[in-house]
């Protein structure tokens, strides 16, 4: 789990670092910050939505494969266990909003004239 938080973190901030340019563009053409930030959230939310939907959908698929391998385990445990996929995704979404409020706030900021000038 910590391996799949670090890198949807990773993945998710690069994505939201690469669209900082045109935020800041925005900011010059009068888009309020909290515009700006809700842009970001809903452009990097999608991707990670539809990778959760994907994950999910694997996951439920490979639990048949898991049921027989954990009905030997000493600790009585249901592959298919909706709190458990349900804390997964809460936890990666969570990771996933961490990692594009940081780029998003400073896109926010970011001065106009400092934007248009590296364009």
């Amino acid at each position: 789990m910590a391996l799949a938080v670090t890198g949807t973190y990773g993945a998710v901030r690069f994505a939201a670092e690469q669209g900082n340019q045109e935020m800041g563009i925005r900011v010059a053409l009068g888009a309020q910050p909290r515009d700006i930030v809700r842009e970001v959230l809903v452009a990097g939310g999608r991707p990670v939505a539809a990778g959760m939907l994907a994950g999910l959908w694997l996951a439920l698929a490979l639990a048949a494969a898991l049921r027989q391998s954990l009905a030997s385990a000493p600790v009585r445990v249901d592959a298919s266990d909706p709190l458990v996929y349900a804390g997964a995704a809460a936890v990666l979404g969570a990771a996933a909003v961490a990692a594009m409020l940081g780029p998003a706030r400073r896109s926010a900021r970011r001065d106009p004239l400092e934007a248009l000038r590296a364009e």
